[in-house]
C-alpha cells in the first residue's frame, strides 16, 4: 500500500543519520491502516541499517501460519528481523515461523520455577509451556536463541543460577535486565532493583566470566563469555549504568506513535501523518526531524534524581 511504502521510506531515512544500527521495534498491530491491514505488510523496500524487532502476539503468529501478509515480512532476506515473545504459543507456531524465514528469536523467561515465573510475568500459564516452546524452536532450527530475564529483588534472585545452568546446557544466550520503571503499572521502586554488578557477583561464585566485545557500538547489552567456553551471557544495565547517549532505538507503538525512548510519555502521531495527504517528502522530513532533534535522557536523569515524567507509555504498547 502507499501508506506502507511511506513508512519504510521514512524509517530508512532515519537510518541514514546514524553510523550505528537503528533498532526499530514495533508491536504486531503497530500501524493498522484504514482497511485493517497492519505494519506486517510493509515489505516492499530494503532496510539498510535497521534491525526490525517484532513484539509478537497471536494475530501475527496466525498470519504467519496461514501465509497471510505477515509471512512476507519474515521472508525478506534484506531485513535483519528479530522476534520477541513470551513463548506461550511458541510450541504451536515455531515451525511456521522458521519455515516462513524468521531466524532470530528472543524469549522472556524470568524463572524456571512456575510459581515465581507466574508472579514475575503476571500470567497464569505454566513455565513448562514456554520451555517446550523454546525446545521446539531449537528443534526447528533456531540458533542462538536469546533468553531475557528481568531480576527483581526478593522475587527471583534465587532463579539466577538455575537460568544460567539451563542456558549453558541448551546453548541459549542469557541476558539479565535490571528491573526498570517502564510505564506506570509495575509499582516500580529502586529498592527492588538488583544491579548487573550484583548479578555478576552471584554468577561468579559458580562460573568465571570474561567480558567480550559488543556486536555493534550501540548494543544495549554488555557481553560476557564463560571462561570454560560454554556459552555467552549479557547484562542490560539501564538503572545502574544508563546508555541514553548511545541509544539508537525507535519504537512504533500499538496505536501508531513513533516513540524515541522506552520511558517516554509522548510520541509522534505517525499513523495520522501517514494517513494525511501530505507528500512523501514532507512525511520523511517530519520523521527525520523527530529523530534528529530527540534529546531523551530519562535514565540519566533518573540516576541524578531529576526525573519528572508522568503517565509514561506502558510496556505492552511500546515493547522492550
Amino acid at each position: 500500500t502507499t501508506e506502507s511504502k511511506r513508512v519504510l521510506m521514512a524509517i530508512e531515512a532515519i537510518s541514514s543519520f546514524s553510523k550505528n544500527k537503528i533498532n526499530v521495534i514495533i508491536t504486531s498491530k503497530g500501524l493498522a491502516t484504514k482497511k485493517g491491514k497492519t505494519f506486517n505488510e510493509i515489505v516492499e523496500n530494503k532496510f539498510h541499517n535497521i534491525l526490525l524487532s517484532i513484539l509478537t502476539g497471536p494475530t501475527f503468529a496466525d498470519e504467519i501460519a496461514n501465509k497471510k501478509p505477515a509471512a512476507a515480512i519474515v521472508a525478506n532476506k534484506d531485513m535483519d528481523i528479530a522476534m520477541t515473545t513470551n513463548g506461550y504459543l511458541l510450541e504451536k507456531y515455531a515451525s511456521n515461523l522458521y519455515q516462513a524465514g524468521l531466524k532470530r528469536l528472543t524469549v522472556s523467561l524470568d524463572s524456571l520455577d512456575n510459581e515465581i515465573f507466574q508472579e514475575m510475568s503476571g500470567k497464569k500459564f505454566n513455565v513448562i509451556e514456554v520451555l517446550n516452546g523454546i525446545k521446539k524452536a531449537q528443534i526447528e532450527g533456531f540458533k542462538d536463541i536469546k533468553i531475557n530475564t528481568v531480576v527483581r529483588k526478593g522475587v527471583n534472585e534465587k532463579s539466577i543460577l538455575g537460568l544460567v545452568d539451563y542456558c549453558r546446557s541448551e546453548g541459549h544466550i542469557l541476558r539479565f535486565i535490571e528491573y526498570m520503571d517502564v510505564g506506570t503499572l509495575n509499582s516500580w521502586d529502586i529498592k527492588n532493583v538488583v544491579s548487573s554488578n550484583d548479578i555478576i557477583k552471584i554468577i561468579s561464585k559458580e562460573y568465571d566470566l570474561v567480558e567480550i566485545e559488543k556486536n555493534y557500538p550501540s548494543e544495549t547489552s554488555d557481553r560476557f563469555s564463560f571462561v570454560d567456553g560454554k556459552g555467552e551471557i549479557g547484562f542490560i544495565s539501564s538503572i545502574s549504568n544508563p546508555f541514553c547517549g548511545n541509544c539508537t532505538r525507535a519504537r512504533i507503538t500499538a496505536d501508531g506513535k513513533l516513540v524515541t525512548c522506552l520511558f517516554s510519555n509522548t510520541g509522534m502521531n505517525l499513523k495520522s501523518l501517514l494517513r494525511s495527504r501530505k507528500s512523501n517528502k514532507f512525511i520523511t522530513s517530519e520523521i527525520i526531524n523527530t529523530w534528529k532533534l530527540r534529546d531523551d535522557k530519562y535514565s540519566l536523569e533518573r540516576a541524578n534524581s531529576k526525573v519528572n515524567v508522568k503517565n509514561k507509555i506502558e510496556m505492552f504498547q511500546t515493547g522492550g
